[in-house]
């Protein structure tokens, strides 16, 4: 029996209100492309999409990534193009999108990335990506555990993640009563957990690793922000200092966030 979660009658109104608009985040044109180079439509849009933005926090001189959610296989296969690459691999758990990305990377490992992260060479990867992934699982800590053998010594993890205070698309609803999951976006239908910056790397911290630089934030400008009146009101209650925080953030949708061992921050510390 189908969920009411994937009919079309549930995100009817959803996707009018969230569907995909030309501007810095998402361009049209480069749907099209997108399409063009998969071909295909047996597999959800979001597998053949990536975000440019995660490439940001690859090392120059990594020349061995990994990209845990890899999809089509899309975003290493750009990636070739920018960076002097000896191998690029990816971990996939959809058939079909696996099946594609074999097509341009070297190895893809068909799976559940903490069900096949023995299958992988350990202390061996420069980099290794999870955009949007970590939020889909049931726990990320363990994920994190589960890919941590596989980086090299020193060792980047890049991590996008969607942020649960980007007010117009999961706070405003919240407030209003129409919060709702979607195919797509901060409320996917998919998501398991939900992260603020600092919840995050609270939870990166259990799994044994910490900030390797400062964070990149997508900013959608200030028509997305918390409202000021709404923010004055709420000094009472959470203060100042906690208020600020949350404008800043309030229209941001994703963090951009490198990770390294916490071991490794701790050689260099001494």
């Amino acid at each position: 029996m189908a969920s009411v979660y994937d009919s079309s009658r549930y995100h009817s109104q959803i996707i009018a209100l969230r569907r995909p608009k030309d501007n810095y985040w998402w361009s049209s044109q480069f749907d099209h492309v997108q399409r063009a180079f998969l071909d295909t439509q047996a597999i959800p849009k979001y597998f053949s999409t990536y975000s440019p933005y995660i490439s940001r926090l690859i090392p120059e001189n990594a020349t061995r990534i990994l990209d845990v959610g890899c999809g089509a296989g899309l975003f290493l296969s750009k990636l070739r193009e920018t960076h002097r690459v000896e191998r690029i691999d990816g971990i996939e758990p959809h058939p079909i999108a696996a099946a594609l990305a074999r097509q341009h990377l070297d190895v893809v490992y068909n799976g559940i990335a903490e069900e096949v992260a023995n299958q992988l060479p350990n202390s061996f990867y420069d980099a290794i990506i999870l955009s949007d992934i970590l939020e889909h699982a049931i726990y990320p800590d363990l994920l994190l555990r589960a890919i941590e053998p596989k980086l090299a010594p020193y060792g980047r993890l890049c991590v996008s993640i969607p942020n649960m205070r980007f007010f117009s698309e999961f706070v405003r609803p919240l407030l209003d009563g129409s919060w709702d999951y979607a195919p797509h976006g901060v409320l996917d239908r998919t998501h398991l957990r939900w992260f603020t910056h600092t919840s995050f790397l609270k939870m990166a911290q259990a799994a044994d690793f910490v900030p390797d630089g400062h964070a990149l934030r997508v900013h959608f400008g200030q028509e997305h922000k918390i409202p000021l009146g709404l923010a004055q009101e709420l000094v009472s209650t959470i203060g100042h200092e906690a208020v600020s925080l949350l404008y800043e953030e309030s229209d941001v949708r994703q963090f951009l966030i490198p990770l390294k061992r916490r071991s490794e921050a701790l050689i260099f510390a001494n």
